[in-house]
């Protein structure tokens, strides 16, 4: 997959979403102020919707899709804005001002939208209806919140990956710092992405400057390194969590490269069950964002008539379906 048709040759791909019925892929462009939207069967693009309706320069990154699959979220780097679109037909429904760049989203339990605002240390929390801005919280000057996380029930909070101080910060819903974490919560060094496993309340930590992923045991915020990636020096750039059929055999899948000189471009694979021998793959030139998902199972054929006496010969016989195929889509875009 390239930059689509009519917006040039340098898209710049960044982030990456999946509606919940995964048969749409959102793609950012990031120097094209655009979205392109692909068919995750085959990968292809099937529409690109711009989100300039002036002279302003956007710059998208991250992007999220409701959990209705109705609206799509996107933060606006350069412009300090959140362009919201319809997934039907990607009109722009609103694009409210957050803080200064803009970067991680996350959707809480009842709807409304929390923000990280990575060049104002700030978080910016958004309405769902009316797509306005209902608070803000300010955040330790120079702190660089890149990515938020959100846990809901038992735990609801919201957990904030700082870039700049190496942490975790923990609020609640209403941007409060959270009351029962004694302080924020250390990890590596450049953390760049942040997931959870809600099967075993757990959340994941990659950290792009010295390339180890960290564990944080939930609700007790007890913090535990995991593992050094795969092929140092790679730098990480995000990570998603494939739940794999039981708790044990989840996998981490971060995208790593020397963004400088886009060499040792790969995709590592790391079995929590055995983090001490990930596995790698190579990919494209400056891979960036990954999602992961399953493909349900091939639905079975129907069964074959019983021929009734007399009728001429019995049909061969057919072997039965396999089960179905559990497919890990990594759509790794050059950026």
């Amino acid at each position: 997959l390239t930059c689509p048709s009519g917006i040039g040759s340098r898209c710049e791909p960044f982030g990456l979403a999946l509606n919940p019925r995964a048969d749409r892929l959102y793609v950012s462009n990031s120097a094209a102020d655009s979205v392109t939207v692909v068919d995750p069967a085959n990968l292809t693009a099937v529409a690109t919707w711009s989100l300039r309706r002036d002279g302003t320069v956007r710059t998208p990154r991250e992007l999220a899709v409701s959990p209705d699959g109705r609206l799509l979220y996107v933060s606006n780097q350069a412009a300090g804005t959140v362009s919201i679109l319809a997934t039907d037909d990607g009109r722009v429904v609103a694009e409210p001002q957050v803080g200064t760049g803009p970067r991680g989203l996350g959707f809480l339990p009842d709807g409304r939208v929390v923000v990280a605002n990575r060049e104002s240390d700030t978080l910016t929390l958004l309405d769902p209806t009316t797509h306005q801005v209902i608070t803000a919280a300010t955040l330790e000057p120079g702190s660089r919140p890149v990515a938020v996380q959100v846990v809901g029930d038992p735990i609801n909070r919201i957990y904030v990956l700082e870039q700049a101080t190496n942490r975790v910060e923990s609020f609640t819903f209403d941007l409060r710092p959270a009351p029962d974490i004694p302080g924020p919560i250390p990890v590596g060094a450049g953390p760049v992405a942040i997931v959870y496993d809600p099967r075993v309340q757990r959340l994941y930590v990659a950290c792009g400057s010295d390339n180890s992923i960290w564990r944080i045991d939930l609700p007790q915020s007890s913090v535990q390194f995991t593992v050094f990636g795969p092929t140092q020096p790679n730098r990480f750039n995000s990570m998603a969590v494939y739940p794999g059929p039981s708790p044990g055999e989840a996998l981490l899948v971060v995208t790593g490269a020397d963004n400088q000189t886009f060499r040792n471009n790969l995709v590592g694979f790391v079995k929590v069950s055995d983090p001490t021998n990930p596995a790698s793959a190579q990919a494209g030139d400056g891979p960036w964002g990954v999602v992961v998902f399953t493909r349900p199972a091939s639905p079975a054929p129907p069964p074959t008539p019983t021929p009734t006496p007399g009728s001429g010969p019995s049909p061969s016989a057919r072997p039965c379906p396999a089960p179905g195929w559990v497919c890990l889509y990594l759509p790794i875009l050059s950026r």
